[in-house]
């Protein structure tokens, strides 16, 4: 996936998991106390519109389901390199000419079972941007030479980005969750790209990319009725295609296991610890995101805490979530640990999750992880991007975001929704169910370490471990 910036940024693969939204039905908008106004165009096509009068840019996302997971591993990859690198040979098709005429302004996310596509433009060049929209799903300008630049070159690009690792971690981590959904059909190998053509591109592109798997939100100093009319014009001969969406989300995943990422000789080691857990619109997720700030939060995580008690160092965790449907993914990024003591902390976070399921999360800890989430939320709340996650995942799971438990905006009444009690007992429950207590709320998992496989895979004799080094 390839990203652009106003100034100099380098394009490069980005992956994250999210969900999306639900289109509205009918062609009267719905207006809601956002000021949101909800359209869908005669052809299929689900418009957000949020006026915002006083902003100087105007800010577009354009989500499209695909749920087409392509030919080979990494087909969505080389098609969105095809799409929008400028780097590739021929140069510039006319998707990135009606780019540049926006203002060359514009990311482009792969999040494997949906695509984001972010331009930033002047309110004035609204009637541009929606030709580019247009451009874009009745696109046919395949080139046979930009196809060969995204393979042969593939590596060398990739390499060149700055978090290039990171992606990749993310993309070993969902394909082994996720190995059979597009969520984890993400990761590019040399043998897809040895074996893929042109023809699975253009395939892949056009079974995803229809109107009626996408939903635009646009939001600045436009008009809302302008702006679905503007729709309207420019599909006018557009076929309005039903075919219907057919995913099926995993209700099982595997658990235990570790890959090793080598990133080169005597490179510095971190460690990645991907989770399942409930998902966002359930009872049991924002329990589940309590009991993991609990035990891994910074400073007054038990893990933390212990970790340094235990003399494995000054260790660092940063904690991040990403939602689906039926299910959400916490990833704690553990750095500064050293790799004889990966299996110790792996116990240990073993065993002080075991602790809350036995011995009952106390109000201390309670309020410490509540008041630290509601901050969070409180804060994220106002900004854009959280807006356009909500509708993200309105898109993906069929849902109104406005009465349903995924709306973290309403944050005050989520959190009076959850209680010490309903905590322990959540925890309690599943503990039993599953028969064993570490696991409590954690539906599957996998970890992910990167550094010197030589230095590292020793200390990994407890672990059923899986070696991946890039062959591009």
């Amino acid at each position: 996936m390839y990203l652009k910036n106003s100034g100099n940024r380098v394009p490069g693969l980005v992956f994250t998991a999210w969900l999306v939204f639900a289109f509205a039905h009918g062609l009267l908008p719905a207006q809601t106390q956002d000021t949101t106004y909800r359209f869908t165009s005669s052809k299929g096509l689900g418009l957000q519109v949020i006026p915002q009068p006083q902003s100087r840019l105007c800010v577009a996302e354009l989500v499209v389901l695909t749920p087409y997971k392509g030919t080979y591993p990494g087909i969505s990859q080389i098609t969105y390199e095809n799409l929008f690198n400028p780097l590739l040979a021929d140069g510039h098709n006319s998707l990135l000419t009606a780019l540049n005429r926006l203002g060359g302004d514009f990311n482009v996310i792969n999040g494997g079972d949906h695509a984001r596509i972010q331009v930033t433009f002047l309110p004035d060049k609204l009637g541009a941007f929606i030709q580019f929209i247009e451009k874009l799903f009745t696109f046919n300008d395949f080139s046979q030479n930009r196809f060969k630049s995204s393979t042969l070159y593939f590596g060398t690009r990739m390499r060149r980005t700055q978090d290039w690792e990171a992606q990749v971690v993310h993309q070993l981590a969902y394909r082994h969750l996720f190995p059979d959904h597009p969520l984890g059909f993400s990761l590019v190998s040399r043998d897809a790209l040895t074996r893929s053509r042109l023809a699975h591109v253009v395939t892949y592109f056009r079974r995803n990319f229809r109107l009626s798997h996408a939903t635009l939100i646009v939001k600045g100093d436009i008009k809302p009725y302008v702006t679905f009319g503007l729709v309207e014009k420019a599909f006018n001969n557009y076929r309005r295609d039903e075919t219907p969406l057919s995913v099926e989300d995993p209700r099982n995943f595997p658990s235990g296991d570790v890959i090793l990422f080598h990133t080169g000789k005597n490179s510095p080691m971190t460690m990645f610890w991907f989770k399942v857990i409930p998902p966002v619109n359930s009872d049991a997720h924002m329990a589940t995101l309590v009991t993991e700030k609990i035990l891994f939060g910074m400073p007054l995580g038990v893990v933390f805490q212990r970790a340094a008690l235990s003399g494995l160092g000054n260790i660092r965790i940063e904690t991040d979530i990403q939602d689906h449907c039926h299910f959400s993914v916490i990833s704690n990024t553990i750095s500064r640990l050293q790799a004889e003591n990966i299996s110790r902390f792996f116990m240990l976070a073993r065993s002080e999750r075991r602790k809350l399921a036995l011995q009952n999360v106390d109000r201390k800890q309670f309020l410490y992880a509540v008041n630290y989430l509601y901050s969070r939320f409180k804060v994220n709340s106002a900004a854009f991007a959280n807006d356009l996650r909500l509708k993200t995942l309105e898109k993906l799971c069929d849902v109104d975001i406005r009465h349903s438990k995924v709306d973290r905006n309403n944050f005050q009444h989520i959190f009076q929704q959850v209680s010490l009690e309903q905590i322990n007992r959540l925890l309690r429950n599943q503990a039993r169910e599953r028969r064993d207590d570490s696991q409590s709320l954690v539906l599957g998992d996998v970890i992910v370490i990167t550094g010197d496989a030589d230095q590292i895979a020793p200390h990994l004799k407890m672990f059923s471990v899986k070696k991946y080094q890039p062959d591009w």
